[in-house]
């Protein structure tokens, strides 16, 4: 999009170059454009082609933009991407880390039995059964 974009820009920003010169040159009635020679044009027929030769520029810029946003936009998704994908490394070390020494404390015998009831503190105004 961003090369469509500059193409049309660059026509269109030529075509209007290419008018300047071509009818500074010489003084003739008739306008030329791009070495043709318009003859019967009037002045607003003129300023109608070019107010089309200015949207299509705006036309070109416009895309130009959207394709540089949008390229923009993509290497902010990847960066972010990457840090997550960087943290998730960490994330497993830690995760492998916990894991060994869960396995130590196993080994050793220090485990919480199977049976044993978790103990809650009683709360305020509560009844024991």
């Amino acid at each position: 999009m961003t090369a469509i974009g500059l193409v049309v820009l660059l026509v269109a920003a030529g075509l209007t170059l290419d008018v300047i010169v071509e009818n500074t040159k010489h003084l003739s009635p008739d306008p030329s454009v791009v070495g043709q020679t318009l003859s019967g044009v009037n002045i607003g027929g003129f300023f109608l082609a070019g107010v089309v030769v200015g949207v299509v520029g705006l036309l070109g810029l416009t895309l130009l933009l959207a394709g540089l946003n949008r390229t923009r936009s993509r290497a902010k998704e990847r960066k972010a991407l990457r840090r997550e994908s960087d943290s998730t490394g960490s994330l497993v070390a830690e995760r492998d880390r916990l894991a060994a020494e869960l396995d130590a404390e196993r080994a050793r015998g220090a485990a919480v039995p199977a049976t044993a009831a978790p103990v809650y503190p009683a709360q305020p105004g509560a009844t024991e059964v």
